[in-house]
C-alpha cells in the first residue's frame, strides 16, 4: 500500500496548524522551484512564510520549519526537532527517483488547495533540473501520473515528442548538431563546417531572412526529413539505441512564446541550476516568479549562457571498478540518472560496475553505483561491497546486487574507492575460485 498520499496529508494538516512556518531549502534548482512553489501556495492561503536557503541553526520562538534538505545518513525523518516538517522526497520514504523536492512540495501545496495545481510546473522544473527525465526520455513515476497531469489540466505545460539535443528552440539548428553530445553524432559533432554541408546536402536552408534558422523554425516536414537523416546516420555508424535518443518528450511553458529561453522548461531548469550554482538565488527566484526581459538577460549574461545539461564527465577504470566525478552539490537524485546513462555510453565497460562520487551538503559526499548483469556473472555483489566500503570509511549505503547508493564523510572519497574496490576484487576472485 501507497504510504504517501497519507504523509501528505499529514503533512498538510502540520502546515495549517502551525502559527508561524519558515521555509528552509538547499540552494539548488530543485530546492529554489520547492521553496518559491510553497511560498506562493501559502501567500494565496495567507499564510506567508518566510525563505531561507541554507541550514540556519538559528530560530524563532514558536516557528515551525518545512524542511526541503536531504536527511543526513539514514535519518528518514529530517535532522531538525520533531515539530518540524521534512518534505525531501527520503524523508517521505520515496527512493526511486521518480518525485523531486519540489514535486514533494507540490503535492502538500494541492492538498492545501487543490487550486494550486497551476504551480504543478515548479515541480516538473526541479525533476527535470534532477535530470528525472534522463533514462526514459520523459518523466515517469508520480512526476508524469500527477505533477504533468495536473501542468497539462491547468495548462501551464505542453508535452510532446520532439527533438531532444540542447538549444533546438534558441539556437541555429547548426549549432545544435555541431554541439551535439546525447547522442554524439560521428563525423557532425564538433565539426560545424560539417553540419552545414550536411544540412544542405538534405536540402534545408541554413538561413531565413538573413538569419540562421533554429529547430522551430523548420516546417514540420522538413522536421521529419532531418529526424530521419539522424536516424539513419546514427543507424548506420552507431547503434539504434543512440537513435532512440534523438527523440524524447519535451515540456514547454505555455506562457512563454517560441524562441524564449524559458519556453524549453528543460532549458530553463537548467538556467534556474547555473545561478544557484553561481550564487545568484534572487535573480533565479525573480525568474521563477515571472520576471523577464533584464533579468532574463542578466540570468543569460551572469550564466555565460549556461543554461545546458551537464556534460558527461569522463569514466576512469580503476582495478575492479570504473568512476566518474559528478557537479558539485549534486543530489543524490540526480547523480543516480547521470550514472545510469554513462552505464549505456560507449566506451563505458559492462563488465565492471559503475561508481560516481559528488560532494553534497553537511560536510557529506553522495555515491551512485550501478553493476549491470555482466558484471554480477563476475561475482560482483554490488550491495555488500557497497556497504562494507561505507562502512570503513564510517559512512552508510543501502542496495542490491545491480544498483546502490551511499553517503560518505566528504574528504573519504580516495578512501572509499580504494576499500570499494578492494571488496569487488576479492568477490570476483572468490567466484573464480
Amino acid at each position: 500500500m501507497d504510504a504517501l498520499p497519507t504523509r501528505i496529508a499529514l503533512a498538510a494538516e502540520r502546515v495549517r496548524a502551525a502559527a508561524r512556518l519558515r521555509i528552509l531549502a538547499p540552494a539548488t534548482a530543485d530546492g529554489l522551484a520547492g521553496a518559491h512553489l510553497l511560498h506562493l501556495a501559502l501567500a494565496r492561503a495567507g499564510r506567508p512564510a518566510d525563505v531561507g536557503f541554507g541550514m540556519d541553526l538559528s530560530r524563532d520562538p514558536g516557528e515551525v520549519r518545512i524542511d526541503l534538505h536531504a536527511p543526513r545518513g539514514d535519518a528518514p525523518d529530517g535532522d531538525g526537532p520533531a515539530s518540524d516538517i521534512a518534505l525531501h522526497p527520503r524523508s517521505l520514504g520515496i527512493s526511486d527517483g521518480g518525485l523531486a523536492t519540489s514535486g514533494a512540495a507540490y503535492l502538500v501545496a494541492h492538498a492545501l488547495d487543490a487550486r494550486n495545481e497551476d504551480l504543478a510546473w515548479l515541480g516538473l522544473l526541479g525533476a527535470l533540473a534532477g535530470l528525472q527525465d534522463l533514462e526514459a526520455r520523459r518523466l515517469t513515476g508520480r512526476n508524469r501520473d500527477v505533477l504533468l497531469r495536473d501542468a497539462q489540466a491547468s495548462r501551464t505545460v505542453e508535452a510532446r515528442l520532439d527533438l531532444r539535443l540542447r538549444g533546438a528552440d534558441t539556437r541555429s539548428l547548426r549549432r545544435v548538431l555541431a554541439e551535439a553530445d546525447d547522442p554524439v553524432l560521428p563525423g557532425l559533432s564538433g565539426d560545424d563546417v560539417a553540419c552545414a554541408t550536411w544540412l544542405a546536402r538534405l536540402g534545408i536552408a541554413a538561413t531565413a531572412a538573413g538569419r540562421p534558422r533554429r529547430w522551430v523554425d523548420l516546417a514540420r516536414e522538413e522536421q521529419r526529413k532531418v529526424l530521419g537523416a539522424l536516424a539513419a546516420h546514427l543507424l548506420r555508424t552507431r547503434s539504434a539505441s543512440h537513435a532512440r535518443r534523438l527523440v524524447g518528450e519535451t515540456y514547454a511553458l505555455a506562457s512563454e512564446p517560441e524562441g524564449s529561453p524559458l519556453r524549453d522548461l528543460r532549458r530553463f531548469a537548467f538556467l534556474v541550476h547555473a545561478l544557484a550554482r553561481r550564487g545568484e538565488l534572487t535573480l533565479a527566484r525573480e525568474l521563477l516568479d515571472g520576471a523577464r526581459g533584464s533579468a532574463v538577460r542578466r540570468a543569460l549574461a551572469a550564466t555565460g549562457d549556461a543554461a545546458e545539461p551537464p556534460l558527461a564527465p569522463p569514466v576512469a577504470v580503476r582495478g575492479a571498478l570504473q568512476h566518474f566525478a559528478g557537479a558539485d552539490a549534486w543530489e543524490a537524485e540526480a547523480l543516480a540518472a547521470l550514472a545510469s546513462n554513462l552505464y549505456a555510453a560507449p566506451g563505458v565497460r559492462r563488465d565492471l560496475p559503475l561508481v560516481g562520487i559528488a560532494s553534497a551538503d553537511h560536510g557529506t559526499s553522495t555515491v551512485a553505483a550501478r553493476a549491470s548483469s555482466d558484471a554480477q556473472r563476475r561475482g560482483i555483489r554490488l550491495g555488500l561491497a557497497l556497504g562494507a566500503a561505507a562502512a570503513d570509511v564510517r559512512g552508510s549505503a543501502r542496495g542490491d546486487e545491480a544498483l546502490g547508493a551511499a553517503t560518505i564523510p566528504a574528504g573519504s572519497e580516495p578512501e572509499f574507492l580504494a576499500a570499494l574496490d578492494g571488496h569487488l576484487a576479492r568477490q570476483v576472485a572468490d567466484a573464480a575460485a
